[in-house]
């Protein structure tokens, strides 16, 4: 039923007049009506028999692809969130598991965007960061859990984290994935080719790890670890600045403090 006051108040802001709107259900095969099919002013020639056919035809069509789109939408969403989970996965000991995923999460997207990605590349380093370390479900609880500094034997195994990581994320043909793949085997390379698994040096190195690698390692240092107190803000900014050109690339390092508002307030509010 036509709603008056409602039409004409739209057609106020808009400049435009409603005489008739004839309005047709959407309803889908299965999921009955969903909506409605709207054509303002139809012509009176419109108002036919095969038009109408048309137009109800058309009104089924919309209403599959509304729905198929919700189901696409649905599914991608089951996708996300089961990424996100095989991230809790492999910190599960740790207290702040999921608060730190959720940090560096945010952080390498507001990198990411201060250095130019696009809309879709920031989605998807949001989503691909949360893996980094997935290969620490592969890594001994002692070594893990240790209160104190590795010895050798244990600092070999614990580097073995990225390899595994990229073992578990390797053979998808999905972007995120591969992002992940890149960024769980990278993100402990240095920018001056000390880092490990491969010694990569500069721009050898995937720029979505040089990324994750300075939001990794500021909080990291920011938050308690079974190994080390929290920083104070301070001393880590200090760390992050005079690691630039060394262990971080230089233009990363230079969005972060770009950003660094951002990324003080995505600290407190997952904290």
């Amino acid at each position: 039923m036509l709603n008056r006051t409602a039409v004409t108040c739209i057609d106020k802001k808009s400049g435009f007049y409603t005489k008739s709107i004839l309005a047709i259900p959407l309803r889908h095969p299965t999921e009955g009506t969903i909506g409605t099919l709207e054509i303002i002013n139809p012509m009176d020639e419109f108002v036919h028999e095969l038009n109408l056919g048309i137009a109800k035809s058309f009104s089924v069509m919309s209403a599959v692809s509304i729905v198929n789109m919700r189901l696409q939408e649905s599914l991608k969403n089951a996708y996300l969130e089961t990424l996100l989970r095989l991230g809790y996965a492999a910190e599960y000991k740790d207290e702040d598991t999921f608060l730190h995923i959720r940090r560096i999460r945010s952080i390498s997207k507001i990198i990411g965007r201060e250095l130019g990605f696009s809309i879709e590349d920031q989605e998807n380093i949001f989503h691909a960061s949360a893996m980094h370390d997935v290969g620490k479900v592969g890594t001994p609880d002692a070594i893990l859990g240790k209160p104190g500094k590795l010895d050798t034997d244990e600092w070999s195994e614990m580097k073995l984290h990225s390899n595994k990581g990229a073992h578990i994320l390797s053979g998808s043909d999905t972007e995120i994935l591969k992002l992940s793949e890149q960024i769980a085997l990278h993100h402990h390379e240095k920018w001056d080719g000390s880092g490990y698994p491969d010694g990569l040096k500069g721009e050898y190195i995937p720029l979505a790890a040089r990324v994750v690698a300075v939001a990794d390692v500021f909080d990291a240092l920011v938050n308690e670890r079974p190994y080390k107190k929290a920083w104070p803000f301070q001393d880590a900014l200090d760390l992050i600045k005079n690691e630039k050109g060394k262990h971080f690339d230089p233009e990363v390092v230079d969005a972060f403090f770009n950003c660094l508002d951002e990324i003080v307030n995505i600290q407190e509010e997952y904290n």
